[in-house]
């Protein structure tokens, strides 16, 4: 069975910081970060903006799409929010202040911790749902605030990312909206790699107010990450293929997971992929994390060039280290 995407939406932190202006603000050539990691500029939060306000805009958006009003949406409809970022309450879940945010007064809810890859599974479960009947309508939006998680002075990481969220609403119904007809998923994590990308709790002390809780800036092994990446995600994306009964030359599209257009043009090539079939808006608004492969969706089926009977790849990938993939004709 054929599920369909009725609707897509993003929203982007309003403020832009130039890698030009970064880089002379820590004195160096100014295109140091440009000639590293190819992105040119990235998004980040104006006043008043947070990861919930970008992630309900982006429901907003992706609701309007479909012709759904939130309001309207009840029991029948599955959430799923997959995100980073320093959580408003440690309880209720994320994905239940989201919600509440965008204006859904019911629903399935499911937040999903861990990083980039982490859509891949969210839309695997989704799909999984409406297949078995579970559900009528699924919504999997993504976000990320890793620029609040970074140390400012941390070079490695200072140019890379940016913040925004995305969403999907898949339906049951194939015959609205695009198809999103699946030949083949896989999705898997290597723990022992786990160190290659930490967010460390140094320590929490108890106090008559509540907890005070030290959080280290999140670091991230370059180098390491990407030879990992390397070497784990072409398995992944054979596995996924041979599944569909494809091979790279008959993709149409690949929307992938973007730290960096250098760190992408290197898993792509490891992939046997050509660049020319991989839209990549990370060079002008910075890595999303999880919401890269749904922002890219998003963008590329606003700009109208999705035509029925495509062949696309979702794949993303990121710290854990975990990798996955879907392949399906849109």
């Amino acid at each position: 069975m054929a599920v369909g995407i009725v609707g897509t939406g993003y929203a982007l932190g309003s403020d832009i910081v130039d890698s030009t202006e970064l880089a002379l603000s820590h004195d160096l050539e100014p295109d140091w970060f440009v000639r590293r990691t190819g992105t040119r500029q990235r998004r980040v939060y104006a006043e008043g903006e947070s990861l919930l306000s970008l992630a309900a805009d982006a429901i907003g958006k992706a609701c309007a799409d479909a012709g759904v009003a939130p309001q309207e949406i009840g029991s029948e409809t599955l959430l799923i929010f997959p995100q980073v970022g320093i959580p408003t309450y440690l309880v209720p879940s994320q994905a239940v202040l989201l919600a509440e945010r965008a204006g859904i007064r019911c629903a399935k809810t499911m937040s999903v911790d861990g990083s980039c890859a982490e859509v891949i599974p969210a839309l695997e479960t989704a799909i999984t749902m409406l297949e078995a009947g579970r559900c009528e309508r699924a919504i999997v939006v993504a976000g990320q605030d890793a620029v609040n998680l970074s140390g400012h002075k941390d070079l490695s990481l200072a140019g890379l990312f940016g913040v925004g969220a995305a969403a999907v609403v898949l339906s049951r119904d194939a015959d609205h909206g695009m198809k999103l007809d699946v030949r083949g998923s896989h999705w898997e994590t290597h723990p022992q790699r786990w160190e290659l990308g930490t967010q460390p709790v140094h320590s929490n002390r108890r106090t008559d107010e509540g907890f005070e809780v030290s959080i280290g800036y999140y670091t991230m092994q370059g180098p390491e990450i990407v030879q990992a990446s390397r070497r784990l995600v072409p398995p992944v994306v054979n596995t996924v293929l041979t599944q569909a009964g494809w091979t790279t030359d008959d993709l149409d599209v690949v929307f992938v997971h973007q730290p960096n257009t250098r760190f992408l043009q290197i898993v792509m090539k490891a992939c046997k992929i050509s660049m020319d079939i991989v839209p990549n808006p990370c060079a002008d608004i910075g890595n999303l994390g999880p919401a890269n492969v749904l922002a890219t969706l998003a963008m590329t089926r606003e700009e109208g060039t999705l035509q029925p009977g495509t062949r696309a790849l979702l794949l993303s990938f990121g710290v854990g280290f975990s990798c996955g993939a879907i392949a399906a004709v849109l």
